[in-house]
């Protein structure tokens, strides 16, 4: 399809026509479904990217045409995922989620739950009191999920114990009368007025290794047995936790009313992870900063705006850049030039922190359950409204060694680590209310 095709440079249209602020390109692309939740090579989504550019009819087209676009592959994708469970035998089983810090405080603050679910054909309950985790945020309540497949269409039901209310929705394909609901102006100018942040896993170095054990020169394989099952023991060597953060957009005014903000941190364990990443910054993080000339309207004329990319040790100076020459339409479109440091769009600056973990793996050669016709579809539905689910999910459908991963721990933030154990699977270990 060549509404999505990519440019030399990585950019398919839309992509190109929102870093240009050319808003009525973009409508045209959106309108004839080009995607809108696409995702740049730096990690950068559609509507961060319209954010960026800081024009607000921009944003609400494009958050318009994302939530329109997010909302059927909801609807299309949850009845597929429940047709695929529908094959594999029945279960239950529990999914621990233990989060923990290298700071014995924060350790200590951090929240555990145990996800029961339960499948039975193509219907899924899912029970949690954890529903969701953003940054240092998370949200605690005590939910059932409820997913079944029904004739035509599927069907959705929250249940929300603590308030003893439901919510039901029929999952049901739109029609070309479908409505494109407008996008509430108060997010939009919230998104305006804050920084840009995308937090993501790089695992394009990742190297799996089996786990030692012993002193040197005694040293064997490491393997473990969790809830009865034996297991062998992988490292995930060169995992790269990256966070980006973006101001171009915002003026003076809401940098200082942001940073007064953030400064006075809303709660305790909040100023505990400020205090962590600042302390760690200098040390565990590289800074970049990157500045492109504005000048959308050259690129017809041959001419864009560049970007200058220069890496700087963290520090509490300002991060100083300088303009470099600007971009050709030849120049973008060729790909034999290297453009290094340069780039289009308007003034960017950029904030970058890499962190390298180990991450760690145990699996299971014989296991009673499928990670491919069991438990990564459940963990797929529960992915498209939860972040910390789309990252183990990320990390799961990597190539992993062979086996069931019975225990997987992985970084989710700065200072935050989330560790997965499938267990008491159905029912066995302990009895199962409900």
């Amino acid at each position: 399809d060549r509404i999505e095709q990519f440019d030399p440079r990585h950019r398919t249209p839309i992509q190109l026509a929102v870093c240009l602020g050319r808003v009525e390109a973009a409508r045209l692309l959106a309108q004839n479904d080009a995607d809108c939740n696409a995702v740049s090579k730096d990690g950068w989504n559609l509507l961060q990217e319209a954010i960026a550019n800081g024009n607000p009819s921009l944003v609400k087209l494009i958050m318009k045409y994302r939530n329109y676009q997010r909302n059927v592959q909801r609807i299309r994708g949850i009845p597929e995922l429940l047709r695929k469970l529908k094959e594999s035998p029945d279960f239950y089983v529990e999914m621990k989620w233990e989060f923990s810090s290298w700071v014995p405080l924060v350790s200590k603050l951090c929240p555990n739950d145990t996800y029961k679910i339960y499948k039975s054909g193509p219907n899924v309950r899912v029970d949690t009191t954890l529903l969701g985790i953003e940054g240092t945020n998370w949200q605690r309540g005590n939910r059932t999920f409820i997913f079944s497949l029904l004739a035509d269409c599927a069907k959705m039901i929250d249940i929300d114990h603590e308030t003893k209310s439901a919510f039901s929705e029929n999952l049901s394909i739109p029609g070309e009368e479908a409505i494109l609901l407008e996008p509430n102006m108060d997010q939009i100018d919230s998104k305006l007025m804050s920084p840009n942040l995308t937090v993501y896993l790089d695992v394009d170095k990742i190297e799996f290794e089996r786990s030692k054990t012993g002193v040197w020169g005694m040293r064997s394989e490491k393997t473990e047995n969790i809830n009865g099952y034996p297991c062998k023991v992988y490292t995930a060597n060169n995992f790269e936790l990256v966070t980006r953060n973006r101001i171009e957009h915002m003026s003076p005014d809401d940098r200082k009313a942001y940073e007064a903000g953030h400064s006075s941190n809303r709660n305790f364990l909040g100023g505990v992870f400020n205090f962590l990443e600042s302390s760690a910054s200098s040390s565990s993080s590289r800074a970049t900063t990157a500045a492109a000339a504005a000048g959308n309207a050259s690129m017809a004329t041959n001419a864009s705006a560049a970007t200058n990319v220069s890496a700087s040790k963290q520090s509490n100076d300002s991060s100083k850049y300088s303009n470099q020459a600007p971009v050709t339409l030849e120049e973008y479109f060729n790909s034999r030039v290297e453009l290094k440091n340069r780039d289009i769009g308007r003034v960017r600056e950029e904030n970058v922190k890499i962190q390298t973990f180990n991450a760690q793996i145990s699996l299971c050669d014989e296991y009673p359950l499928s990670l491919q016709e069991q438990i990564l579809p459940i963990i797929d539905l529960m992915a498209i409204s939860n972040s910390h689910f789309k990252k183990l999910r990320d990390f799961v459908t990597l190539q992993i060694p062979n086996g069931f991963p019975v225990k997987i721990q992985i970084p989710l933030y700065h200072v935050l680590t989330a560790k997965v154990t499938f267990g008491n699977i159905h029912g066995i270990d302990k009895t199962v209310d409900g």
